[in-house]
């Protein structure tokens, strides 16, 4: 199953198909919930296999869960939910996967990355980036706030940050982050405007 805050119709027809053309004895069904709680319970007590997870409820689910793999401690982001015989395990799959690509492929740390949005698979990509070195990241976000605040939490800035951290006399102000953060105004379509602090 998925739980979804609006679930549609593109992931079931999508899981439903690939399960038919590998044979696979299961069926992928969308749902939403106002108990998140019961619904992770739901999955337990049910016997569901496993659980996508979707906005909101990818960081409200954890409390209920037995266990938390790293790639989804590390963002403190759930979206898969595994059932092994009624232990309930979150992981982070974006996470997981983007963090393979970039070390199957052995792309230099040393490379600008432009990672667009700022919502949770923004999160896992930005982390799985930063995990494996990369430290010249810009992120295009539509919302100012959420690209500030993703951008002080992954702490993209690498050194910089570290030392003025480090610096008990200095705080860092947000507006000095700024400069690493890249914003698209949706208004103004394909027009990109860079901040600079």
């Amino acid at each position: 199953i998925t739980l979804a805050g609006r679930p549609g119709n593109f992931g079931t027809r999508f899981h439903n198909y690939l399960y038919d053309k590998l044979g696979l004895n299961y069926l992928y069904k969308a749902f939403t919930t106002k108990d998140i709680e019961a619904a992770v319970k739901g999955v337990r007590a049910l016997g569901i296999r496993g659980c996508a997870v979707s906005m909101p409820f990818k960081e409200s689910c954890i409390p209920f869960l037995d266990a938390i793999d790293p790639s989804a401690k590390v963002i403190d982001s759930v979206n898969t939910i595994v059932n092994d015989d009624g232990k309930l395990t979150g992981l982070n799959t974006d996470y997981i996967a983007v963090k393979s690509l970039i070390a199957s492929h052995r792309l230099d740390t040393n490379a600008r990355v432009m990672i667009q949005g700022s919502g949770g698979m923004g999160k896992a990509v930005i982390a799985a980036f930063r995990d494996a070195g990369f430290r010249d990241v810009i992120i295009a976000a539509r919302n100012r706030q959420r690209g500030l605040a993703l951008i002080c939490e992954s702490d993209l800035l690498g050194e910089r940050v570290a030392r003025r951290r480090q610096d008990s006399r200095r705080t860092i102000n947000p507006d000095t982050l700024i400069r690493n953060l890249f914003f698209f105004q949706a208004e103004d379509g394909i027009r990109d405007h860079c901040v600079t602090g």
